[in-house]
């Protein structure tokens, strides 16, 4: 009988082998266009951050929102105003109408991931649809490395993009995919926002930044 060494490295080699599709359109470093930025006043959306999330963690947040904001070039902006516990549901309540956003740390255990009938794969969700103003991040399924991109795909969603075939908003999380912030996932952003989406910054895999949106898997 294999071992679980074994029997794990036969996965992640049927894994690869399925989505080598995919890989042709990821390989290599991925760059940013670089458009002037935003002339007028931003909109900013303020960001809060559950204490509960170590520094490193918190650092990876960071870093996703920064990507994020280059991207949205100015015409629309992140801001991370606090880092607190966030139990008392009247605070949440605030953070909602006031159009913030809030990054929650969670577990498996939680009951709420029972509710919403999230599978047992799911490593994060936007609450309570798309464009919501809670991010929930399930610590316990994610590695450290991980918790970057998956950040991004899903303010993503909280910013109005739906799934899309490839790229960070694809939906099932292939790190060389949730690289970047790509034209397709901007293009979804811009529209539910109201943002010039010919104005943003996407990336770009490879040297062929004339026409990103070809390296979008058919």
């Amino acid at each position: 009988m294999p071992s679980l060494f074994h029997r794990l490295f036969l996965f992640f080699l049927f894994t690869s082998l399925t989505q080598c599709s995919h890989l042709t359109h990821y390989q290599g470093e991925y760059h940013y266009i670089r458009q002037p930025p935003s002339p007028a006043p931003t909109r900013n959306i303020s960001v809060f951050v559950d204490s509960q999330f170590g520094d490193a963690d918190k650092v990876e947040i960071t870093k996703a929102i920064e990507q994020w904001n280059y991207a949205l070039n100015g015409y629309l902006t992140l801001n991370i105003v606090s880092y607190q516990t966030f139990t008392d549901p009247e605070t949440r309540i605030k953070i909602r109408d006031g159009g913030g956003l809030l990054f929650v740390r969670i577990k498996s255990a939680d009951p709420l991931i029972g509710e919403l009938h999230y599978s047992p794969l799911t490593l994060g969700f936007v609450y309570p649809t798309i464009g919501g103003n809670y991010v929930y991040l399930i610590r316990d399924r994610l590695w450290n490395e991980s918790v970057k991109p998956v950040s991004m795909h899903e303010i993503g969603h909280a910013l109005g993009a739906i799934h899309t075939d490839g790229g960070l908003m694809n939906p099932t999380f292939y790190p060389y995919m949730y690289q970047c912030i790509d034209q397709i996932a901007l293009e979804e952003v811009a529209e539910y926002q109201r943002l010039p989406a010919n104005k943003l910054n996407w990336c770009y895999y490879g040297e062929d930044s004339l026409n990103p949106k070809q390296l979008r898997p058919q």
